[in-house]
């Protein structure tokens, strides 16, 4: 899903000056995700200065459990990283955010993520020179918070 909002992302940001980020979600049946586009107010600095932890999403991955780790992070609030590889990857990588945001809804506090896609090269153990993946640059926001533009 998010695959689909890498470039316009990028080239809003490049050629406009206007940072914008995706807040997965759920539909009825929780095998489809709807992805909401917000406009930030600016560069979040986890996008900007790459910090974050990485986690690494494989197809196998339960996505709960990493939902759960992203949550973690958003209440400290700390960014992550989510690098996925693969389509099936990709897939896990949303649900978890979708899975997230839930979980911080549930605790009643405003807390929210947002994320920030993008395309990067990486070495791969197993694997000659560099491959592409898929970063969901993952961080805080809640309504108070400058981060996401009330637009």
């Amino acid at each position: 899903p998010p695959l689909g909002v890498v470039t316009p992302t990028k080239r809003c940001a490049e050629e406009q000056g206007t940072y914008v980020a995706c807040a997965p979600s759920f539909r009825e049946n929780r095998n489809e995700l709807t992805l909401t586009v917000v406009k930030l107010a600016g560069p979040s600095p986890a996008v900007v200065d790459g910090s974050g932890d990485v986690l690494t999403v494989a197809r196998a991955t339960d996505y709960r459990v990493l939902a759960g780790a992203v949550a973690k992070r958003a209440r400290d609030d700390s960014a992550s990283v989510l690098r996925a590889i693969g389509a099936a990857a990709v897939f896990a990588a949303a649900r978890a955010l979708a899975t997230c945001r839930e979980y911080l809804e549930q605790d009643g506090d405003d807390a929210d993520v947002v994320a920030v896609p993008r395309f990067s090269k990486v070495h791969v153990d197993g694997r000659d020179g560099e491959t592409t993946v898929l970063e969901l640059c993952v961080f805080p926001s809640t309504p108070a918070t400058p981060n996401v533009d009330a637009d």
